[in-house]
């Protein structure tokens, strides 16, 4: 995760991209990280759906099926719940920065104001699911960053890190029941799917393995 933060940070020497499409980059996949988005639901967003002002700037997701303003050959999909999120001042800070400043350059993305689409290519259309794809295959050439890494296990990491989050709380704060709600809503998926089950249980048996290795170490000092 250290190494995929440094890497799309504008002007780290260890980003792959070119320097003019760094920071439509780095508010991309910084949004997928933080927010565990879908592929569709980040390539769906449109600049109405962000509220960057004030103390409580906000994201929202919608499902937006057969939209006119839609011109890719493969429309984004968003299979999950329609939801606002509260987003850190950090990342609007970085939305913020793409969406009035390089998205603006009428050089290097002409006609993206016609586009209402938060991400554009340099033709001013939307970005496709492809360039998202080339994207995460010059990530993956970066030294740190592992070979199996795609925007969909973002997803993962997400996740992770959120029951990592639950799991350094005192027990008697979060309910399990409260636990996947929360997974639920912040995922996008039904209050009582049980989708979030799969990442929790991955959670717990990654900590048991650790927690094994740990024991045969302690078994092994003698």
């Amino acid at each position: 995760q250290a190494a995929l933060l440094f890497a799309i940070t504008p002007g780290s020497p260890s980003n792959p991209f070119e320097e003019r499409h760094q920071d439509r980059n780095f508010a991309l996949i910084l949004a997928i990280f933080e927010l565990g988005a879908r592929n569709g639901e980040t390539l769906g967003l449109k600049r109405l759906d962000l509220r960057l002002g004030g103390p409580s700037p906000t994201l929202a997701i919608h499902r937006r099926q057969n939209d006119a303003d839609d011109v890719r050959r493969r429309p984004a999909k968003s299979k999950t719940k329609a939801r606002t999120l509260p987003i850190s001042a950090p990342l609007a800070g970085v939305l913020g920065i793409w969406t009035t400043g390089r998205r603006l350059n009428g050089t290097i993305y002409p006609r993206a104001n016609r586009s209402p689409y938060l991400f554009v290519s340099e033709r001013g259309r939307p970005i496709d699911g492809s360039t998202v794809e080339k994207i995460f295959r010059m990530l993956r050439e970066v030294e740190g960053i592992p070979p199996w890494l795609t925007a969909h296990k973002l997803r993962h990491t997400f996740n992770d890190r959120f029951s990592e989050m639950i799991d350094d709380l005192p027990d008697h704060i979060l309910r399990p029941a409260v636990e996947a709600r929360m997974r639920n809503f912040l995922n996008g998926w039904s209050p009582t799917s049980q989708q979030g089950e799969h990442y929790r249980r991955r959670f717990v048996e990654a900590k048991g393995h650790d927690m094994l290795l740990k024991l045969q170490d302690l078994s092994a000092q003698g």
